[in-house]
């Protein structure tokens, strides 16, 4: 009887102290950070270790592609938890503007428009002028319902930069009003028509 025994205090002995182990913190777990007593939200965006300083780029302007069917720009607009307009535009270089409307948006499905090369070549003098190639790729708040906005330019290396922005207060100003500006643009080919 002695013997039976044995084998089951062994095996409670073993849970009891894993079970204690589970439940302290080992030298790889931090404990969440917290002022006060409040947990205080992670954001990963300024969190050092998933953000590695990059190497500072060279500036390299805007330009308009010389192929015909390479885009100028890519503008993109994403969904949201309430009725924020959803599409994508790729535009090119002769005013063409693919065009993919989604949610909330005067216009929806596939069409081809038209977008003056007076407005491709005012948006590429104000990316210019904000230096877009420097810009962070990321300017997020961390709020899960704010709509994103994308724009994606060409740059004089023949590469692509894009953009992601949710238009709060830690989007620069001057690249707040080039979002805008393309997104009154692109309100405007939609909205008048003339079928």
């Amino acid at each position: 009887m002695r013997l039976s025994l044995l084998p089951i205090l062994i095996v409670c002995g073993s849970m009891a102290a894993c079970s204690t182990s589970a439940q302290q913190p080992t030298s790889s777990q931090t404990p969440a950070p917290t002022q006060g007593n409040m947990p205080v939200q992670y954001d990963t965006a300024k969190d050092p270790a998933m953000n590695p300083p990059q190497a500072p780029q060279k500036d390299q302007p805007v330009v308009k592609p010389a192929a015909k069917d390479a885009p100028v720009m890519v503008f993109r607009k994403t969904r949201c938890f309430g009725t924020c307009p959803a599409y994508t535009a790729t535009v090119y270089a002769d005013g063409r503007v693919a065009y993919e409307g989604l949610d909330f948006v005067t216009l929806k499905g596939k069409h081809e428009l038209r977008l003056p090369t007076a407005v491709i070549n005012q948006t590429i003098q104000q990316a210019n002028a904000l230096h877009f190639s420097q810009l962070q790729s990321h300017y997020l708040s961390g709020v899960s319902d704010l709509p994103s906005t994308y724009l994606t330019l060409t740059l004089a290396d023949g590469t692509q930069k894009t953009v992601q922005a949710e238009l709060t207060n830690d989007t620069p100003p001057q690249l707040k009003e080039l979002l805008t500006y393309v997104a009154e643009q692109m309100d405007k080919i939609t909205t008048n028509l003339e079928r």
